[in-house]
């Protein structure tokens, strides 16, 4: 994909009752699976049957529970009632009269969600790590353009230009519902627009909107009141 625009989110603290979502905006929510891990029976309290059967097999870290619980907030509605369909590369969405498109992700210890009216979104967080055989990993998931990048960096560069490529991939097929095609492309489809979000040194995340002039904000789901 061409080159994203990076933006550091305030992360407001949640505010109480319903949640506003007004169009052309995207919200990203970021919360701790360290800080969720003691109101996971209330979470897991929110999900299907079918979804908390997966949850224990996968040791789930309550992002199902957390996204119905946010979607209720900006629908109205009750967390358990939310009924999800599924796209043809398996993109989880709502109804459409419910008028929200969303996405999720968690690496980690790290979940993050996004949501929007009418804009399709995608978001991806990686956890930075150690890897080997850099050179095999970026001459398969990088495009030409981004390989001659990779090819420049030292060791330390290398590694976090790998997983930010990843993320900004990884968003892009999720917004679109494509699934994982293929190398990280250089080229963005007309009307998207794709930023790096900024979280520290310890993850690559980003995000992906079908709104080039949609007005991102942030927000933090650990001070969210179940």
């Amino acid at each position: 994909m061409q080159e994203c625009q990076s933006i550091c989110l305030n992360w407001s603290p949640a505010q109480l009752g319903g949640l506003e979502l007004p169009p052309r905006s995207v919200q990203v929510w970021k919360a701790s699976t360290e800080h969720w891990v003691e109101h996971i029976a209330t979470l897991q309290g929110f999900l299907s049957h079918d979804e908390r059967a997966h949850a224990q097999r996968i040791q789930g870290n309550g992002g199902r529970g957390l996204l119905r619980f946010l979607i209720a907030r900006y629908s109205g509605g009750a967390p358990g009632d939310i009924k999800f369909l599924q796209g043809p590369f398996g993109k989880p969405a709502v109804p459409a009269d419910m008028g929200i498109e969303f996405n999720i992700s968690h690496s980690i210890d790290r979940i993050l969600l996004a949501f929007a009216r009418t804009s399709r979104v995608g978001i991806d967080v990686e956890k930075v790590q150690c890897m080997t055989h850099l050179d095999a990993v970026a001459a398969e998931i990088l495009s030409p353009t981004k390989l001659a990048k990779f090819q420049k960096l030292t060791d330390p560069e290398q590694t976090r230009f790998l997983f930010e490529a990843f993320s900004q991939e990884e968003a892009g097929l999720k917004a679109t519902g494509s699934g994982l095609v293929g190398p990280v492309a250089d080229d963005l489809v007309t009307g998207w627009k794709l930023w790096k979000l900024e979280l520290g040194p310890d993850y690559a995340a980003a995000l992906m909107v079908e709104d080039i002039d949609a007005v991102i904000t942030g927000w933090d789901a650990d001070q969210l009141v179940l």
